[in-house]
């Protein structure tokens, strides 16, 4: 079974009940989107701070992606793609200063977070902010708290 709906329920005529693929299987894409709200506590941008998202396949090709924002208080959601299962780090591309306003949050293309990180805490230039995984199970949201 498939799907199964219990009757005497109304529904609109637009509503997609399930979605499932044939016997053959379902295209899968190797890469998957997530989004990244940009916020500055002070409001004034990141200060020459760029942070980037650091992925290496299992060929040892290394992709980065950069992100910033240049000023005000808040950008996004900006969509990044990533390839699918393989970790992406967090880390500092250019220093500048003022570090400890710089507030960021990526989430799954559903709102999950998978990586927040608040205002409050400075970051130096060798640090890896965090890790996750594109695409992998078991997600565990990670919220970086300042004291």
């Amino acid at each position: 079974m498939i799907y199964t709906r219990t009757p005497g329920t109304s529904f609109a005529t637009t509503i997609i009940f399930k979605t499932f693929c044939p016997l053959g299987g379902c295209p899968v894409s190797p890469t998957i989107d997530y989004y990244v709200t940009l916020t500055d506590s002070y409001g004034d941008g990141w200060n020459g701070n760029v942070l980037a998202f650091k992925q290496t396949d299992q060929t040892g090709f290394i992709n980065i992606q950069t992100f910033t924002l240049a000023s005000g208080r808040t950008i996004g959601p900006l969509i990044y793609t990533f390839k699918k299962l393989i970790n992406v780090q967090i880390i500092v591309n250019i220093m500048g200063s003022w570090s400890e306003e710089i507030g960021f949050i990526v989430r799954t293309f559903d709102g999950a977070i998978v990586f927040q990180r608040n205002p409050g805490m400075y970051f130096y230039a060798n640090n890896i902010l965090g890790t996750f995984c594109p695409g992998c199970l078991n997600l565990s949201p990670i919220n970086i708290i300042t004291s």
